[in-house]
């Protein structure tokens, strides 16, 4: 058969099968198996109608081709002239004929690419604006979007403020399909994108990225904003959020008393509780930040013990009787229960915590009536209450 014939066979079949979606049969499609290449590389197919049958066969309800092959076909077809030009959209986006392509097929549940081949199609053009358009793409996966992610920043394409951009972009996307915790994770580890770009002390563009995040992420509740926000390693970033800017992020003194433990820098905690710094946290505030800092220490009894035995600091009874409970050190408990004016609540607490019956009974005889009946009623009330919990352990 002659060229002219296979090339009028060729536009045959497409007209009548390809155009429509029509099956194809068996003998058809080794037709074009055979000869489309050819009639390409001769030069008697021009490349309009060779992408059109590439992308033709691809959505042909006869073809059986894997994922694989898929990607590789499509691939090719981005090396042809016509795949160069370049569409302005009249909104200040531009893109080739070839991305155009693709991302229709990205986006069409007919074509049988997966979430792997599907992320290597759009990270091999290294195109910034293209992949951030496909990560906000409601037809791709939540999967498939992490995969692409994960390509982007092994390759590195992506300049860090682009980088952040498409994070931040994500992040206010409601319907981006990807879970929030994994998203907010990969946030918090943004800050080692291309750290090299870094130039001053300060990382402004992470700082940044935190806090536009966690303004605009929908649903994320005050334990995740405290956690994304302590990321950052610079101190007079956490202070502007801590002492000004936390009433933009909706954070109460819960959310910013969890921000400055985690992020951890002891020195501002210091001027904290010794009252060095224009805060209010609310009522028992300072008590909460000396125990979930504690949380993060290593000390152990000696950190909450410097809270209620220190000198510098302006803590009342009560937190520095739960200061000392917290310690678990009961020559403490005994120490502070002797020398100072407490409640009977306060003292049936810290007997309970001391364990020692003789001690306790010894220490409530000394006590004038009706304060001794009352305090050996609620002490026994309390080692049965203690009681019964161990009973159902």
């Amino acid at each position: 058969m002659s060229d002219d014939l296979i090339v009028q066979r060729l536009i045959e079949i497409y007209n009548q099968k390809i155009l429509t979606k029509q099956e194809l049969s068996e003998e058809e499609m080794s037709f074009i198996s055979d000869n489309i290449e050819q009639m390409k590389d001769a030069g008697k197919i021009n490349e309009q109608l060779y992408s059109g049958y590439v992308v033709g066969f691809i959505l042909n309800p006869s073809s059986d081709i894997d994922s694989n092959d898929i990607a590789d076909a499509i691939s090719e077809l981005k090396e042809l002239e016509i795949s160069s030009q370049v569409l302005d959209y009249g909104d200040g986006s531009k893109y080739t004929e070839y991305e155009r392509m693709l991302y229709q097929l990205l986006n069409n549940s007919e074509v049988s690419l997966n979430d792997i081949d599907k992320a290597r199609l759009i990270n091999e053009l290294e195109n910034t604006s293209f992949t951030h358009a496909c990560l906000h793409s409601q037809e791709m996966s939540g999967k498939c979007k992490l995969t692409v992610l994960n390509s982007l920043e092994e390759q590195n394409y992506a300049t860090r403020d682009e980088y952040f951009q498409i994070l931040y972009g994500l992040s206010k996307n409601e319907n981006s399909g990807i879970e929030p915790n994994s998203l907010i994770q990969r946030i918090e580890n943004a800050r080692n994108y291309r750290l090299e770009e870094v130039r001053e002390k300060q990382d402004n563009a992470y700082n940044s990225l935190l806090y536009l995040t966690t303004r605009d992420m929908k649903g994320i509740d005050e334990v995740q904003k405290s956690k994304i926000l302590a990321c950052s390693q610079d101190i007079s970033f956490i202070r502007s959020i801590v002492e000004t800017e936390y009433s933009n992020l909706d954070m109460t003194n819960d959310g910013r008393i969890a921000l400055i433990a985690r992020a951890g820098n002891q020195k501002y905690i210091e001027e904290i509780l010794k009252g060095e710094v224009d805060i209010d946290l609310g009522e028992n505030g300072l008590r909460q930040l000396v125990w979930q800092n504690g949380m993060h220490q290593k000390e152990g009894k000696d950190y909450f013990l410097r809270y209620a035995q220190g000198e510098d600091y302006t803590f009342s009874q009560d937190d520095k009787k739960n200061f000392i409970l917290w310690s678990g050190d009961k020559d403490a408990a005994k120490e502070f229960l002797e020398s100072n004016e407490l409640s009977t609540f306060s003292k049936v607490q810290l007997l309970g915590s001391i364990g020692d019956r003789d001690y306790s009974n010894s220490f409530i005889e000394k006590q004038e009536e009706p304060l001794r009946t009352y305090l050996k009623d609620e002490y026994i009330r309390g080692l049965r209450n203690r009681g019964r919990k161990k009973g159902m352990e």
